[in-house]
């Protein structure tokens, strides 16, 4: 919660945790003088839905695109829980085609919330089906603050995803009350290695002095 004046003493020890040791990508990376993008080489990721296209919503959810209020891209796929929804399938995108995600463990993703998601209250499926009904992975969103604010998720399956996925969806598995949660670049993730590259990660030059991206 912080080292504020109420929780610390004179003489008291604050330690930090340190971060992780970097480790090589393993493929080259282009930096653009003034430009807050870095490129890669190749991929380490493949895109799921970059949510610019609404969402088809169950009753008593309304799911739009949101072209006001977006990370990346155009827009972000924005889902509208009533207080009467309850729990169940929210809302689900067809991806056009069967995807192969087996080489990948998890997803990465940004979510905005306007009220904050308990821990196991809603998850994000990939469904063999283009509806969102048959689920192969089910990746629970972490609990999050309901600030209105972009934050960046990687969740963790520790297994390989679906080999056959034809759509995504977004599901309570717990009643979340009445929310509205966005959701922007959802990719694949690698769990571990040095090609586990997240929305969570930091990239720099290996050069030391450098800065962090």
């Amino acid at each position: 919660l912080g080292a504020t004046a109420a929780r610390i003493a004179p003489g008291d020890t604050i330690r930090v945790m340190a971060s992780l040791d970097p480790t090589s990508l393993g493929i080259n990376a282009t930096w653009t003088d003034l430009s807050e993008t870095v490129t890669l080489a190749s991929s380490l990721n493949t895109l799921i839905t970059n949510c610019d296209t609404a969402w088809t919503a169950s009753a008593n959810v309304t799911s739009t695109a949101d072209a006001a209020v977006y990370r990346t891209s155009t827009a972000s796929a924005s889902h509208a829980i009533a207080g009467a929804f309850t729990t169940g399938l929210a809302s689900y995108f067809p991806l056009g085609a069967t995807n192969d995600y087996s080489a990948f463990q998890g997803i990465t993703l940004w979510v905005h919330a306007n009220t904050a998601i308990s821990a196991g209250s809603l998850s994000i499926r990939l469904c063999s089906d283009a509806l969102g009904v048959t689920t192969v992975d089910t990746l629970a969103i972490p609990a999050m603050p309901g600030n209105s604010a972009w934050q960046p998720v990687w969740i963790d399956k520790g297994l390989s995803l679906g080999s056959s996925i034809q759509s995504i969806a977004l599901y309570a598995d717990t009643d979340p009350g009445t929310i509205t949660v966005k959701l922007d670049n959802i990719s694949t993730v690698k769990a571990a290695g040095n090609d586990s590259l997240s929305l969570k990660s930091l990239v720099g030059k290996n050069t030391a002095g450098e800065y962090w991206w």
